[in-house]
């Protein structure tokens, strides 16, 4: 028998919801938002990517003619280490990346804290070099109660959609009306 997981006043806590320490709650995201975010963090890699690898060698050529093999190789290399420094800095400081801010989603430890540089490193690290099998275990999270695929069970994170909450309508403050008289004195 599994006992529930509670919040930290005790209660049980709600599926799909983890306790969080901020004002607002976090719903585990889904297969949807995880996808629409990678996709955009895919796109911002390929273009950045291009620039790194590509734009300083066409610079050098217009101003000093081909560039020396060294200077192509260090290009390559800033190009190639670039993804795994964008998920690992991202997914440290904050737990977003670009996409994860832009749908709201933001990566956490199974207790709501932002990921460990060393976790974040690693789960970039084998999420790049596994691409294939990384995408596949996206898929379990159809299944596991807490939406994590395969990589959030091995590094010990969830993925959390960051649901604001519902602000209470303030009514809008009066302002004092001017009258054209001055008052009256009694």
């Amino acid at each position: 028998m599994r006992s529930e997981a509670s919040d930290p006043d005790g209660r049980p806590s709600q599926p799909g919801r983890v306790p969080s320490p901020g004002a607002s709650t976090h719903a585990y995201a889904g297969l949807a938002s995880r996808l629409v975010a990678l996709t955009v963090d895919v796109a911002l890699l390929t273009i950045a990517g291009l620039c790194v690898s590509v734009l300083p060698g066409l610079a050098w050529t217009e101003v000093i003619g081909d560039p020396p093999g060294w200077f192509t190789a260090t290009c390559a290399i800033v190009a190639s280490a670039l993804p795994w420094a964008y998920f690992t800095v991202a997914w440290w400081l904050g737990g977003q990346t670009a996409g994860g801010l832009l749908v709201g989603t933001r990566v956490a430890r199974t207790t709501g804290q932002r990921p460990r540089l060393v976790q974040a490193a690693l789960r970039a690290f084998v999420g790049l070099l596994l691409v294939p099998l990384w995408l596949v275990g996206l898929a379990w999270v159809l299944w596991d109660p807490r939406r994590r695929a395969w990589h959030d069970v091995v590094f010990r994170t969830v993925v959390l959609r960051c649901i604001e909450p519902a602000q209470p309508a303030v009514p809008a403050p009066t302002t004092p009306s001017i009258s054209a008289s001055p008052p009256a004195t009694g």
